[in-house]
């Protein structure tokens, strides 16, 4: 870019203040020449070798030393400079910038600098440095300009090489983290100013960890770049960013993209991944080959300065994300598809979950008893936690058959429950601040009496069925930053023990109904799967 440097600018930056004393310095070394005999001087050597050239005002005759014939890949021989065809080297994009650069050097008698695209005569493109100033006459009118010229490919190229080191990771080819970063700052205030929607995708490889130790660390390298690959693939627009955010993760920025549209673009990413049939024999429930999980999340960014504002959409689209892991893998999960600000869906199987709940009915093992309070009581003393719950999920209702905490309080409706979204899924479910949950920011739960703000449940699992039949969690009034890994791996202990004990419920009842008669109408198949446990 041209740039003039003018006396006036005070606004300069150290660095800046540095780079025009250094361009000062170069120039009085062209002053300190004797201009009339500049064409014996070889002003390349005293000013680090580079070409030089003049242009005499009262009769535009072009000079050109040596260096500078050869950048242009031209000799004296074959071509006499002049201004318009000399011009006519650069690109056509740029050539009015020499123009102006020549002009403005006339009227206003200060230094200049640009660094353009210069075309050779054999049609190699070339970048080149060009830095100048007027030759006052005895008048004091300038008689002459006169100008530095040197070629800067090379050190384009070690710039550019030296950007991709900073912005692109080495391993996938993706935008890097640092890149990602930046590009998504800039597009949530891009957005904010035009008011448009702004949508991001956060994706994890599923058990990649198990990838790596089936198959070694090389093998897990290439499995990066191909899914790498084929995440960009689906990436259309020139402004959507796919980058590398860390380990086997990746994410997606998508400028201008509303929900529905960024919910496309993860439904075609996540079938790009499945359909390279990668084997992957760790990841047997989702089909025995790679598969990837997204997490989804949309933001209409408004302009009132908060800093930082956009890592909130960074903490939804990985909130997406977990859940998207922990309903089931290899697939893509939005606010939506969760049940948006409104009661969890239902899971898939629900009809004979419920089946399966009502046998612990029958065997008397949804009442509430000592042995599950001191469940409840336990985890809220390993956690810190002032209210620790044992759930069990109906219907229309979520029923308390442990409490430490909350007394008095038997159970609540299903449709505002959190343990109603535990049962989707195998894992843990963590919500540090239900107030920034697009699920839970509204739920009388968060906005009432009991205010909320952090939860984490893990499902209880029939033993002898499988299905979730509601959870043992932890609650606070206070929001969490954070729950380790070995507090979920707690809870899902605790857990464990709650449909342990349930089970046990279930055959000594079975073992009473034998020696009483047949009174309890247990289906026999789940009689057949508790003889067998």
């Amino acid at each position: 870019m041209m740039r003039v440097l003018k006396s006036q600018d005070c606004a300069m930056t150290a660095a800046a203040c540095r780079w025009r004393k250094e361009e000062e310095a170069d120039l009085a070394s062209l002053l300190a020449v004797d201009h009339s005999k500049i064409g014996l001087f070889d002003l390349a050597e005293q000013l680090a070798h580079v070409g030089h050239w003049r242009v005499d005002l009262p009769d535009h005759a072009v000079t050109w030393s040596d260096e500078v014939f050869h950048i242009h890949g031209v000799t004296p021989d074959t071509y006499v400079p002049e201004i318009e065809t000399a011009i006519g080297f650069y690109h056509p994009d740029d050539r009015d910038e020499v123009r102006s650069a020549l002009a403005s050097a006339v009227r206003d008698e200060l230094p200049f600098m640009f660094s353009l695209r210069l075309i050779r005569a054999d049609g190699e493109l070339r970048h080149v440095r060009c830095r100048g100033l007027t030759i006052p006459g005895p008048e004091g009118a300038p008689i002459a300009i006169i100008g530095v010229f040197v070629d800067v490919t090379e050190l384009q190229e070690a710039n550019f090489k030296l950007r991709r080191l900073a912005y692109v990771d080495v391993l996938t080819g993706l935008a890097n983290r640092r890149q990602f970063d930046e590009t998504l700052e800039r597009e949530w205030r891009r957005a904010a100013r035009e008011q448009t929607a702004l949508s991001l995708i956060m994706l994890d490889i599923d058990r990649f960890k198990s990838f790596n130790d089936l198959y070694g660390h090389p093998a897990g390298d290439d499995c990066l770049g191909i899914v790498a690959k084929a995440v960009a693939s689906r990436l259309s627009r020139p402004a959507d960013l796919a980058a590398r955010y860390g380990g086997e993760e990746f994410a997606l920025i998508l400028p201008m993209t509303d929900a529905a549209g960024a919910e496309t673009v993860a439904d075609a990413v996540r079938a790009a991944v499945a359909a390279l049939g990668i084997a992957h024999t760790g990841n047997s429930p989702c089909g025995g080959s790679v598969t990837a999980s997204l997490g989804v999340s949309t933001a209409y960014p408004q302009s009132d300065g908060s800093s930082g504002a956009w890592l909130g959409l960074v903490a939804d689209a990985d909130s997406m994300l977990y859940e998207a892991k922990r309903t089931g893998r290899n697939r893509a999960v939005t606010s939506r598809t969760l049940g948006y600000r409104g009661p969890a869906l239902l899971p898939d199987d629900e009809e004979a979950r419920l089946a399966a709940l009502a046998i612990y009915e029958l065997a008397g093992a949804c009442r509430r008893n000592d042995d599950l309070d001191r469940i409840a009581r336990l985890a809220a003393m390993l956690t810190a936690s002032p209210v620790a719950l044992v759930s069990l999920v109906g219907s229309d209702e979520l029923k308390f058959v442990g409490n430490h905490g909350l007394e008095g309080v038997e159970g609540i409706g299903r449709d505002i429950s959190f343990c109603a979204h535990s049962i989707l899924g195998t894992e843990p479910l963590v919500v540090p601040d239900a107030t920034l949950d697009s699920r839970f920011e509204t739920n009388p739960l968060v906005t009432g009496a009991m205010g909320v703000r952090y939860y984490a449940g893990a499902p209880i699992m029939s033993v002898a069925t499988g299905h979730p039949l509601g959870a043992l969690c932890i609650v606070d009034t206070a929001p969490r930053t954070e729950t380790s890994l070995s507090q979920r791996a707690l809870l899902a202990d605790l857990a464990g023990m709650v449909a342990t004990l349930l089970e046990d419920k279930v055959t000594t009842s079975l073992c009473v109904s034998r020696s009483a008669g047949p009174t309890m109408a247990i289906p026999r198949p789940v009689i057949t799967r508790i003889r067998d446990r």
